[in-house]
Protein backbone atom coordinates (compact mmCIF):
# COMPACT_ATOMS: atom_id res chain seq x y z
CA UNK A 1 0.00 0.00 0.00
CA UNK A 2 1.34 3.24 -0.76
CA UNK A 3 1.17 6.67 0.80
CA UNK A 4 -1.91 8.38 -0.77
CA UNK A 5 -0.40 11.83 -0.53
CA UNK A 6 3.36 12.08 -2.08
CA UNK A 7 4.94 15.25 -2.92
CA UNK A 8 8.16 14.12 -4.63
CA UNK A 9 10.14 17.63 -4.74
CA UNK A 10 9.32 17.91 -0.88
CA UNK A 11 10.66 14.77 -0.37
CA UNK A 12 13.99 15.53 -2.33
CA UNK A 13 14.21 18.74 0.00
CA UNK A 14 13.99 16.15 3.19
CA UNK A 15 15.93 13.95 2.35
CA UNK A 16 18.91 15.56 0.95
CA UNK A 17 20.82 16.21 3.92
CA UNK A 18 20.99 12.58 5.17
CA UNK A 19 22.19 11.79 1.59
CA UNK A 20 24.95 14.18 1.64
CA UNK A 21 25.75 12.93 5.01
CA UNK A 22 25.66 9.28 4.27
CA UNK A 23 27.87 10.10 1.19
CA UNK A 24 30.27 12.14 3.03
CA UNK A 25 30.82 9.14 5.24
CA UNK A 26 31.14 6.45 2.37
CA UNK A 27 33.94 9.18 1.28
CA UNK A 28 35.52 9.38 4.83
CA UNK A 29 36.06 5.59 5.24
CA UNK A 30 37.34 5.40 1.84
CA UNK A 31 39.86 8.00 2.25
CA UNK A 32 41.10 5.65 5.49
CA UNK A 33 41.22 2.57 3.50
CA UNK A 34 43.77 4.03 1.27
CA UNK A 35 45.25 5.67 3.90
CA UNK A 36 45.57 2.50 5.71
CA UNK A 37 46.93 0.70 2.07
CA UNK A 38 49.83 3.18 1.26
CA UNK A 39 50.67 2.87 4.91
CA UNK A 40 51.07 -1.05 5.22
CA UNK A 41 52.55 -1.30 1.56
CA UNK A 42 54.68 1.94 1.62
CA UNK A 43 56.22 -0.27 4.63
CA UNK A 44 56.62 -3.46 3.01
CA UNK A 45 58.93 -7.00 4.27
CA UNK A 46 61.58 -4.68 5.31
CA UNK A 47 62.97 -4.56 8.72
CA UNK A 48 63.02 -1.51 10.12
CA UNK A 49 66.79 -1.20 11.44
CA UNK A 50 69.97 -3.74 11.49
CA UNK A 51 69.01 -4.89 15.06
CA UNK A 52 65.75 -6.54 13.92
CA UNK A 53 67.89 -8.48 10.92
CA UNK A 54 68.00 -12.57 12.14
CA UNK A 55 71.69 -14.17 11.86
CA UNK A 56 71.64 -17.40 12.59
CA UNK A 57 73.26 -19.17 15.12
CA UNK A 58 74.04 -15.37 16.61
CA UNK A 59 70.23 -14.95 17.40
CA UNK A 60 68.88 -17.82 16.73
CA UNK A 61 69.23 -20.71 19.68
CA UNK A 62 71.14 -23.75 18.97
CA UNK A 63 68.86 -26.91 18.88
CA UNK A 64 70.89 -30.42 19.18
CA UNK A 65 70.01 -32.61 16.10
CA UNK A 66 68.93 -35.97 17.46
Amino acid sequence: MSAPNTDIEKQEKRHAGPLIGMAGGVILALIFLGAMMFFLISDGESPRDDAATVQPGINTPVVPAD
